[in-house]
């Protein structure tokens, strides 16, 4: 999320910017300084290391960021004068300085091929990158990566939905250890928002205990009819995979609001899947948005900036309000308050308007 160090942070590059005379991309380097903060644990500009460039560069930025590979060269700028800043106002030493100015010479030459590898990219960035106009006219396979839907320990604050979805033998003990549970008790369990690490050794032990098959079997069933946030909780544990799960995935092609995330899920390993129509790729488009609804309450400014970078496009957007789909109305109206873009918020807004009229969502 974008907190209060960052926006510090910024202000002292402007300034320092300003004080030499020279042009920095401030932007891009609040971008570097978001990402750090969100996915690596950086709280500190001291915090920021040789390792940390090589996986914003090379890991988060092709997973989540909507970037030609040509651009790479101007990121590979703002995170050297990211260092150069980190430098000269004392944050870092000069040996740490020059170790990162080294990794970035390192990661120059990988980074454009990063940003074009699709098997890199994140959910939002694949989807809004691959939908465009001819695409949904024509129906498409999209080659999306569920790995980031409700991320283990970021899940807290839609409690409210597993409440509402899971049977009453589906939750622990207070003392219950989530890796021995039914599969809805361990879902209903991440929904409770536990430490990432713990997250990830429940989830873990949860399937070193079942086979592929049986694990996707017992995951999918377990949410039939569930609210996205749920669903997108069991198909980010499916995503793990492999094609040993194959058969456990195509018993349920037929669930619509299972259908479109199964097949990326087979497309993704190269395996026969069909085509998405339509109709499909609008309602995945929006399910996907409805995921990120708890987050985007908690934290809006980070929400925008996330859409800033990985929005749907407009002509996406004016379409939305036909999808039969609970969250429609709340996804719509979300879009319409932080999309940066005025005519795509406008779109949203309008769709929304239409959506209500239907009595969707």
């Amino acid at each position: 999320m974008s907190i209060e160090w960052v926006n510090q942070a910024v202000e002292r590059m402007r300034d320092w910017a300003r004080s030499r005379g020279i042009e920095v991309d401030i932007g891009e380097m609040r971008l570097l300084c978001d990402y750090a903060s969100d996915y690596l644990e950086v709280t500190t500009l001291g915090d920021f290391a040789p390792e940390t460039f090589e996986r914003l560069l090379l890991d988060i930025y092709p997973r989540k960021v909507i970037t030609p590979p040509e651009s790479a060269g101007e990121t590979i700028a703002a995170a050297r004068a990211l260092v150069d800043f980190l430098e000269e106002a004392g944050e870092v030493d000069a040996e740490r300085a020059a170790a990162m100015r080294a990794r970035l010479d390192e990661i120059e030459p990988e980074m454009p091929a990063a940003l074009a590898d699709t098997s890199r990219y994140g959910m939002a960035k694949s989807m809004f990158s691959a939908i465009d106009a001819d695409s949904l006219e024509k129906g498409t396979n999209l080659t999306i990566s569920l790995s980031d839907a409700a991320p283990a320990g970021r899940a807290g604050g839609a409690s409210g939905a597993s409440g509402a979805w899971a049977a009453a033998d589906d939750h622990l003990e207070p003392d219950g250890d989530p890796a021995e549970a039914s599969a809805g008790g361990l879902i209903a369990w991440l929904m409770g928002g536990p430490p990432e690490e713990e997250a990830e050794r429940a989830i873990t032990g949860w399937l070193e205990r079942r086979g592929p098959a049986e694990a996707a079997a017992e995951l999918l069933a377990a949410v039939t009819g569930a609210p996205a946030v749920v669903r997108g909780i069991a198909i980010s544990i499916v995503d793990r995979l492999g094609v040993d799960a194959e058969e456990a995935v195509r018993a349920r092609l037929d669930d619509p609001e299972l259908r479109p995330h199964l097949i990326h899920w087979l497309s993704a390993r190269d395996l026969p899947a069909p085509a998405l129509t339509h109709e499909e790729v609008l309602w995945v488009s929006v399910d996907m948005l409805a995921l990120a609804l708890p987050g985007a309450m908690e934290d809006p400014e980070n929400f925008a900036q996330n859409l800033a970078a990985s929005g749907p496009p407009a002509h996406m957007i004016e379409e939305m309000w036909r999808v039969d789909h609970a969250d429609v109305v709340e996804v719509l109206e979300l879009l319409g308050r932080t999309l940066p873009d005025p005519s795509a918020a406008k779109a949203a807004r309008k769709a929304a308007f239409k959506a209500r009229s239907r009595g969707i969502g």
